[in-house]
């Protein structure tokens, strides 16, 4: 397990040196989705495929509902998902209506435990050479 990143060339417009930068970015080969999970889950339990993925189901419509019904969700391991919302400053209170709110969105705040695993996973370089049949 390791995070892995390629180097980028990249046109830096602001700080006290702006100009032609070099920087590690992130690589994503290929994402997992809720069926990936599913799969894993079930390849690693007992539990059949169907039956995890029913349940990862599940587990997204309700963890969702929590979030748009104001709940944060706290999930031990990986951490919290809670709902934010970004209003505008009235100058009175009776200003203050659902119209200031400007934006919803939802928060993650990574566990300690799941942070100090981020802090220590590997991160290495991707090799993006192509090898294989070469004229």
């Amino acid at each position: 397990m390791a995070i892995e990143y390629v180097r980028v060339k990249r046109q830096i417009m602001v700080g006290a040196e702006p100009g032609i930068k070099y920087l590690a970015r992130l690589f994503r080969e290929q994402d997992i989705d809720i069926d990936g999970l599913a799969k894993e889950v079930s390849e690693s339990s007992t539990v059949s495929y169907p039956d995890v993925l029913a349940c990862l189901k599940a587990f997204e419509i309700v963890v969702s509902r929590h979030i748009l019904n104001g709940q944060a969700v706290k999930l031990p391991y990986l951490g919290h998902f809670i709902p934010k919302i970004e209003a505008q400053a009235m100058n009175t209170l009776s200003q203050v209506t659902p119209e200031t709110v400007k934006r919803v969105t939802c928060r993650f705040y990574p566990s300690v435990a799941f942070t100090r695993s981020l802090k220590t996973v590997p991160v290495v370089e991707k090799n993006l050479e192509i090898t294989g049949l070469q004229q």
